[in-house]
């Protein structure tokens, strides 16, 4: 009977190893399930911004927006370089040189100290209405066309449409201009 109850013990032992195993493998299984799911759902994930002053949907997907945000950046851009007063202008070119890519913040900062220099100076007051923004997302290049006036004291100076191309990468859901530059067209020329 001894012999009995030590083979009830074993077999008992026996099944509590293989149910000890079977929940281990399915310990495993449901773990990698949930790592995989994770990674799928970070892959897929996508930050929807509405600020209160924004009236369209921005989203952003990692290295990909849509136009509404592009179209937010650049009119934040524009008013930062083309919308200044003399007292104002050292504050608005530092806010813009935060937007620069890393390769074109020494050039952006020179042109900029160059104009805060001469506005300063001469007292030149500044606005620029934009009437389009047109987006290239495949080329990453943005065109800006509106009208600017410049005044010195009282009196204008520059009252003109202009048209401007931005260049600009994103990186992680953040907007970074690597050019910025007046386009020049040849009809003013001739």
């Amino acid at each position: 009977m001894k012999l009995n109850k030590y083979l009830q013990k074993s077999s008992n032992l026996y099944a509590e190893n293989r149910l000890l195993k079977f929940v281990v493998v399915v310990l495993t299984i449901g773990t990698i399930w949930s790592m995989v799911s994770a990674n799928r759902a970070l892959r897929y994930q996508r930050t929807i911004i509405l600020p209160p002053k924004v009236d369209d949907r921005i989203e952003i997907t990692g290295t990909t927006v849509n136009d509404e945000y592009v179209k937010m950046y650049v009119r934040y851009t524009m008013s930062l370089m083309l919308d200044y007063q003399p007292q104002m202008v050292e504050d608005s070119f530092n806010d813009l040189l935060t937007l620069a890519a890393p390769e074109f913040f020494p050039m952006l900062k020179v042109q900029l100290h160059k104009i805060g220099e001469s506005v300063k100076k001469l007292q030149v007051s500044s606005i620029y209405y934009i009437h389009t923004i047109n987006v290239d997302q495949e080329k990453q290049k943005i065109s800006v066309k509106g009208l600017r006036k410049q005044y010195t004291h009282t009196s204008l100076i520059e009252n003109g449409k202009k048209e401007y191309e931005i260049e600009y990468r994103i990186l992680n859901g953040r907007f970074y201009i690597t050019d910025l530059q007046e386009v020049v067209s040849h009809a003013n020329n001739n």
